[in-house]
């Protein structure tokens, strides 16, 4: 059985009332302040996608690089951020069945063009990753060029939240403008059997399903999207 973990939310700065900064995430509009292990293993996979082994090694060489001495094993902070809603996971039989299902109930965020974003994740990245600044400026702020799939993924995403599977569900029957709740509505709904709670297994079914699981894992390692939670807006 495969299984695959990343992070939902966004990296933020807040100030205390003492001068002093301090990171938290922000998963849709609630804040979540992590301890030192806890960030290790959300900035791990933050714009990643890992299996737990290599959760394990990077947090292992993490605590060694900062002079941390593990006082639970690497798993007790997964289990927490897994309950917290700020890491997910999927599994599968295939590398693609556990892509889906860590991707299919995920709502998307694209943060192309957000300059808010932008600056968050420069900080980020930079500040927590020690990715250098230049490395960072070119990764997050120059011009990005999209595949076909890539450019639709964005441009309904855009228009309303979707969750992955529901992203699927609007390429598989062609249409373009979810503008409204109506549209997005008939989009979704087509048919007599097609409801909220089944959408997820049939859209494993859609023709669509491998070129946009692919174009929405792209577009994530290249930091032009986040993940988000149901109901986090």
């Amino acid at each position: 059985m495969k299984e695959l973990y990343t992070a939902t939310g966004r990296f933020e700065k807040r100030h205390s009332g003492f001068g002093k900064q301090y990171p938290v995430v922000v998963v849709g509009e609630k804040e979540h302040v992590l301890d030192i292990h806890e960030m290790i293993i959300w900035t791990a996979l933050n714009w990643r996608i890992s299996d737990r082994l290599q959760i394990e090694t990077f947090y292992n060489q993490k605590l060694s690089e900062i002079g941390v001495v593990a006082e639970k094993g690497c798993i007790v902070y997964i289990e927490r951020l897994l309950f917290r809603g700020l890491l997910m996971k999927g599994s599968g039989e295939t590398d693609t069945d556990a892509l889906y299902d860590l991707f299919s109930e995920l709502y998307i965020v694209p943060i192309s063009g957000n300059i808010f974003f932008k600056t968050a994740f420069f900080l980020k990245i930079t500040l927590l990753q020690g990715v250098s600044f230049r490395t960072a400026k070119r990764a997050i702020f120059q011009k990005a060029m999209y595949t076909a799939d890539e450019k639709q993924v964005l441009n309904l995403s855009r228009q309303t939240m979707l969750s992955t599977a529901e992203l699927m569900k609007c390429v598989e029957t062609g249409v373009s403008d979810i503008s409204s709740d109506n549209k997005l509505t008939d989009a979704l709904f087509t048919d007599d059997y097609t409801t909220s709670d089944n959408l997820i297994f049939t859209a494993k079914t859609f023709n669509c399903m491998i070129p946009v699981l692919t174009a929405v894992a792209n577009l994530y390692l290249r930091k032009q999207i986040i993940f988000t939670k149901e109901g986090t807006t």
